[in-house]
């Protein structure tokens, strides 16, 4: 006689879609209060940012061209790095549309995410275990989960049913422990 190991059962299945709105959220979040904010780049760009305005200000105080056309430099190229920073959301909207576009599902099984594509019958795209993720956030209108790598699955509370917020978060917080925060 033959036997058969049984499959695991999925514990919970999301159905994971997201606007530009909660796409833009996730953006925020995960430049200033997610995994490793980069504190650095966002203290330089201050000081650079101080830096041209003081250029400036001291070049037409003295009226030395160099000074005002140094200032000058800065503060253009600090304005081309923040229309950058408010341009490039949407950028990566349109390409994770065009790369997730339709239904996706992230399935909860006991030792694993698997993610699949289209409906519940529909093939697996993406298999990974709980320890391939390095922290799961919750904050008032989604959840996020990042793995090791920096990748994230966003999971907007919106289009959750009623009861999937809190089966989800009891799930994450049961087992990723320590690395489930609630923001």
């Amino acid at each position: 006689m033959r036997e058969t190991t049984a499959l695991p059962q999925p514990l919970l299945a999301v159905n994971v879609r997201y606007d530009y709105e909660s796409f833009l959220a996730y953006w925020r979040f995960s430049m200033f209060r997610g995994p490793g904010p980069d504190w650095l780049k966002t203290g330089l760009r201050v000081l650079w940012l101080l830096s041209g305005v003081i250029f400036f200000v001291v070049g037409l105080r003295l009226t030395d061209l160099v000074y005002t056309a140094m200032g000058t430099i800065l503060l253009t190229a600090l304005a081309v790095v923040m229309i950058r920073f408010f341009w490039w959301p949407g950028v990566h909207y349109r390409r994770a549309g065009a790369l997730y576009g339709g239904d996706q599902w992230l399935v909860f099984f006991p030792a694993f995410l698997e993610v699949v594509s289209g409906s519940r019958l529909a093939k697996s795209l993406a298999t990974y275990e709980y320890e391939a993720f390095s922290s799961v956030y919750e904050t008032a209108d989604a959840f996020y989960l990042y793995l090791l790598n920096g990748t994230c699955f966003l999971i907007p509370k919106k289009y959750l049913r009623p009861n999937e917020p809190s089966r989800l978060k009891t799930h994450l917080r049961g087992v990723f422990g320590g690395r489930y925060r609630p923001r």
